[in-house]
């Protein structure tokens, strides 16, 4: 029943709130090990949808326009000033710079590590509910399988659409961007202009997409994981997947883990591409929209409702 968080606005507010405690006992940010998850204090209300590190900062974005941004690996945020009261879903570094897109069309940078932030434009009132950077290039997808680039953050191309289903999130790896979305629906490019679909052998929406280790892993709804080993052309289910029937939101890759992060605080781990997936204990039933890393720290945000503390979990 839920609908992906970067859409929340078309789809169901519901998740309980607890709070937030330190899980498990392990290894850190790496390893076989689960993390101690630590809670940390936000500074704001609202949910928090996407995450990015760059310049030793991590920029957090969400509703209503809200930035936060942390320059000790996720312990203490500050808020930055947006200039919209769009909701932002989603962000990332790249080109000197953090670009976040959102809801109506909304594209904005900073070059100051999130502390202001210009309005871009995009050429589309579509949400656009993700974004990546590789190869000199941006690319943002969103509603109705819209597509822009941009080469410098700033200029962005009349947007294409490939599909008439939603895009959730595209990342980049080995030359190739991949872009997933509702009904399992993936399609590959090399420049970010040119689209082929994929056969993902699922029709569960997938909601998050990450690189790593000559890896795509996607995941999704109903704890759905689909790995790809030959840039995108390829994809299968994972040998032991996740153990759960949560839907899946975000997914990272470092230090030779792959982590992905959904609903009911759901925390998933990978040390082998994506084959096999181990969970990390959470006691909170939060939302978990997107996770990123930097500085050897894993950062995780979320939130309950636009009224309450957004959800901020720091590993190690």
């Amino acid at each position: 029943m839920w609908k992906n968080f970067k859409a929340l606005f078309f789809g169901v507010l519901a998740v309980f709130l607890f709070a937030l405690t330190a899980c498990g006992g392990g290894s850190g940010s790496g390893g076989s090990g689960t993390c101690n998850w630590t809670p940390r204090t936000s500074g704001i209300n609202g949910i928090l949808y996407g995450v990015a590190f760059g310049n030793n900062t991590f920029v957090a974005v969400g509703f209503s326009g809200t930035v936060i941004t942390s320059s000790n690996n996720g312990v203490s945020w500050g808020s930055g000033t947006s200039g919209t009261t769009q909701t932002l879903l989603a962000v990332v570094y790249g080109n000197n710079m953090f670009v976040a897109v959102g809801t109506g069309g909304t594209i904005i940078t900073s070059t100051n590590n999130g502390s202001t932030w210009a309005s871009q434009i995009s050429g589309t009132f579509n949400d656009l509910l993700g974004i990546t950077y590789g190869n000199n290039t941006f690319v943002a997808v969103g509603k109705s399988g819209t597509i822009t680039t941009s080469s410098n953050g700033t200029s962005w191309t009349p947007p294409i659409s490939v599909t008439s289903k939603d895009l959730y999130d595209v990342a980049y790896g080995n030359g190739v961007f991949v872009a997933v979305g509702a009904n399992g629906e993936i399609f590959t490019s090399t420049n970010g202009s040119i689209w082929a679909q994929q056969t993902s052998g699922t029709t569960f929406r997938l909601s998050g997409v990450a690189f790593g280790n000559n890896t795509f892993v996607a995941v999704g709804d109903n704890g759905t994981v689909r790995i790809s080993t030959d840039n995108g052309l390829t994809w299968n289910p994972p040998s032991n997947p996740p153990s759960t029937t949560q839907n899946l939101y975000g997914v990272t890759y470092a230090n030779g883990v792959f982590i992905a992060v959904g609903h009911n605080g759901t925390i998933f781990r990978s040390i082998n591409n994506g084959l096999i997936w181990t969970q990390d204990p959470s006691t909170t039933p939060d939302a978990l929209l997107s996770v990123s890393h930097g500085n050897n720290t894993f950062v995780i945000v979320g939130g309950f409702l636009p009224g309450s503390p957004a959800t901020v979990l720091t590993c190690p």
